[in-house]
């Protein structure tokens, strides 16, 4: 039962800890940042969300400390996390190569608007124009073939977190399974505690006994030769 409990209330808790994205991502859906204005917005937005997110990730981890299933809070924490800086970079990247690209016009414009040169400046002008170009889609291919390999070993952190979050699971599910006869378990290594300790302490009190029943025996005992002796000392006097 606590756990079905657990189950349902971890994620509403979470929802309400965590700053929700979607609220970014229909403010700026794919395609939506066209203008160097909307880029600037953009950024500034994004980064006020993933300060939201990491301040609200902080805080959910702690309150993981305190809840039932520690290790299944954290992971839901990681996860929504994820799920919510994920589209914060999705929004980053947009704004930041909406920038290039009109960057890229404008410094096409004013080029336009120079006066024409000679044939063999127009030529290395244009191949300086085109050696700058390939340098801009080297760097762009590898920034994609990074994003991916990142894309790559985030998918693959996700699914190892999901496994290890499945293994807790379950054994929190096992100890929790095993808490009853874990109790009685230790109830019954009490109760047989209780009873050696009983019966020690009536063994000592009956050697107690004893010592004290013999000690009587050899003091009357003494008494008794004491009295024998002083009663032949009063004959041989006689």
């Amino acid at each position: 039962m606590l756990r079905a409990l657990a189950r349902r209330i971890a994620p509403l808790v979470l929802a309400a800890a965590l700053p929700a994205h979607a609220e970014l991502a229909a403010q700026f859906p794919a395609g939506s940042i066209r203008t160097r204005e909307d880029a600037t917005r953009a950024l500034a937005a994004a980064r006020t969300e993933a300060a939201a997110v990491e301040k609200a990730y902080a805080a959910e981890q702690q309150r993981c400390a305190q809840a039932f299933f520690v290790n299944r809070c954290q992971d839901e924490a990681r996860r929504t996390r994820e799920l919510a800086l994920r589209e914060v970079r999705r929004v980053e990247l947009e704004a930041r190569d909406t920038q290039r690209r009109l960057d890229a016009e404008e410094r096409a414009r004013r080029r336009a608007q120079q006066p024409a040169a000679d044939p063999a400046e127009q030529a290395k002008r244009a191949a300086e124009g085109r050696a700058a170009q390939d340098k801009r889609e080297r760097a762009a291919r590898e920034a994609a073939g990074q994003r991916k390999l990142r894309e790559q070993q985030a998918a693959a952190n996700r699914a190892q977190a999901e496994r290890r979050a499945a293994e807790r699971a379950q054994e929190d599910a096992k100890r929790a399974e095993q808490a009853p006869a874990e109790a009685a378990r230790r109830a019954e290594y009490a109760r047989r505690a209780a009873e050696r300790k009983r019966a020690a302490e009536a063994y000592a009190r009956k050697k107690a006994e004893e010592r004290a029943a013999n000690e009587r025996q050899r003091e009357a005992r003494r008494k008794e030769r004491a009295e024998e002796e002083a009663r032949r000392a009063a004959q041989k006097k006689q």
